[in-house]
Parts: C-alpha cells; sequence; structure tokens
C-alpha cells in the first residue's frame, strides 16, 4: 500500500510540474515561477525565461516519475542515482538562472511586480533592467551548491545501505546508520514473527523508500521503535531491550533473519 501511495504522490507533483510550466510557457504566468518577473526585465527577456522555466519543469516531472516507478518497485540504487542527478540538476537550473539575471522577489502564486512610479530594488526606476551578477557569484553559487548537492547525496547513499548485524557471545551488533550494540545481558526477549502490523505507523526520524524502513518508526502495536527492515515479507525478528527499548529487524534473505534469532537464541540460554 505504503508503494502506491507514494508513485501517487510523486505523480501528483510531476503532473503539477508540467501543468506551471505549461502555464508559463503558454499562457505567460510568469509571476508563478520565482524570478520570472523582477524589476523591468523586457517581453523578450522574460519568453526566453519561461522556454528555460518550461523545460526544466518538465525534466524534473520526468525525474520524479522515475523516482515513483523506482520506489514502486524498491529499486534502491536506481532511485538514489535519480535522485543524484536531480540534485546536479538543480545546480544547473539555479546557476544558469542567476547567471542571466532572473532572480526576483516573486514566489509561486505570489508574484509581485513594481507598480508604475515607485523604484525597484536598489533605487531602479521602473523598467529599469536588473542586470547579470559577476562572474565570481555564479561560480561561488555553483560551488557551494554542489558541495550540498554531494553532501546530500552521500548522505542519501549511506543512509539506504544494508546494515552489518552481528552476534556473538557478548552482544548484539547492528552497525551503520542507526546502529547499536546490545550486550546480551540486556536484551529481554527475542521473538521470531511472521508478520508486522504497519498499518498506521509513520517515520519519526529514520528513511524509507519501498519496503526499506530504517531508524525510528511509531508501530501501532510497538510505540516507539528502532527498525531495521530491508523486506516487508518476514519473518520479522522482534527483540526487547530491558531498557524498554523494541527492535524490530528483517532481512532481504529470510535465512539471514533465522540465523541471527538462532544466534541469539543460542548466546543467550
Amino acid at each position: 500500500m505504503g508503494n502506491w501511495i507514494f508513485l501517487a504522490i510523486m505523480g501528483c507533483i510531476a503532473l503539477l510540474c508540467i501543468g506551471v510550466g505549461v502555464a508559463v510557457k503558454f499562457f505567460k504566468k510568469y509571476t508563478w515561477v520565482n524570478g520570472l518577473n523582477p524589476d523591468g526585465l523586457p517581453e523578450e527577456e522574460l519568453e526566453r525565461a519561461g522556454n528555460f522555466t518550461f523545460w526544466s519543469l518538465i525534466a524534473l516531472a520526468f525525474c520524479l516519475t522515475l523516482m515513483g516507478i523506482f520506489g514502486f518497485f524498491n529499486s534502491t540504487l536506481p532511485f538514489i542515482i535519480v535522485i543524484f542527478l536531480l540534485l546536479i540538476f538543480s545546480v544547473f537550473v539555479t546557476t544558469y538562472s542567476y547567471s542571466q539575471g532572473w532572480g526576483g522577489r516573486t514566489r509561486l502564486f505570489r508574484g509581485r511586480s513594481i507598480r508604475p512610479g515607485k523604484q525597484g530594488s536598489g533605487g531602479r526606476a521602473p523598467g529599469t533592467p536588473r542586470g547579470k551578477p559577476s562572474r565570481i557569484k555564479v561560480v561561488l553559487l555553483a560551488v557551494c551548491m554542489s558541495i550540498f548537492c554531494l553532501a546530500m547525496s552521500g548522505i542519501l547513499f549511506w543512509s539506504f545501505q544494508d546494515n552489518s548485524i552481528l552476534v556473538d557471545n557478548t552482544a548484539l551488533k547492528i552497525t551503520g546508520m542507526y546502529g547499536k550494540i546490545y550486550p546480551l545481558e540486556q536484551i529481554a526477549s527475542v521473538e521470531l514473527m511472521d508478520t508486522i502490523d504497519w498499518s498506521g505507523s509513520y517515520r519519526r526520524n529514520g528513511a524509507s523508500i519501498g519496503e526499506i524502513r530504517k531508524g525510528y518508526f511509531e508501530l501501532k502495536e510497538y510505540g516507539k521503535t528502532r527498525v531495521f527492515v530491508s523486506s516487508l515479507r518476514g519473518p520479522y525478528l522482534l527483540v526487547k531491550s530491558t531498557g524498554g527499548e523494541t527492535i524490530v529487524i528483517a532481512r532481504v534473505n529470510p535465512e539471514e533473519t533465522l540465523q541471527i534469532y538462532n544466534d541469539l537464541t543460542q548466546y543467550m540460554r
């Protein structure tokens, strides 16, 4: 069910992007998009900016559609690659728009133009072109946004990597994002379950795509739960600590989940 909802959300956002692009290009709704009605841009410049915005939004809609499809089929790596390309694309669009002097005060559905008799920002008279920023400012913007995009891509890639889960005679060791070491003496119970009720659950602090669940989730039956789930097909390993924490584990390969359960029960005897 969650996969269908994600696909529907991505589809709706993609359609919204296409609708805004069509309105800007063919109906000249320049004030719907930030920067397309700054102080005194000539009509031909607005048309050029509108055309650029149209194709940018079409490309964005295409990327969002791919994200929805890959998320629906639980294709994690292609999903992350599309996000990375989307971030790089945003760097290009933002930098190019800024270099053309299209950045203005307008906001989506809240565009404002300079009224006759009033000065533009920076003391310019109405109708005076804003002018293009210096090359140094453009390069600085591109570098800063590129660093941000690379950092975000790295975080996303790391967050969706499968955690390594090891059991020895001292502890249950979960490495990676949201990982933790649980000494065996702090584990109150271990239970193998065929299903988990995910209805009504929501993410408190974590990551999720398709069947992947990682981090802190609020589950209807167990409350706040630390989750390391790579498959919703089960079986699930339900671990409760003496401190009242609940951990749910499910590997892509069910044999791995069974092996973790067997190792825990063996060392806890």
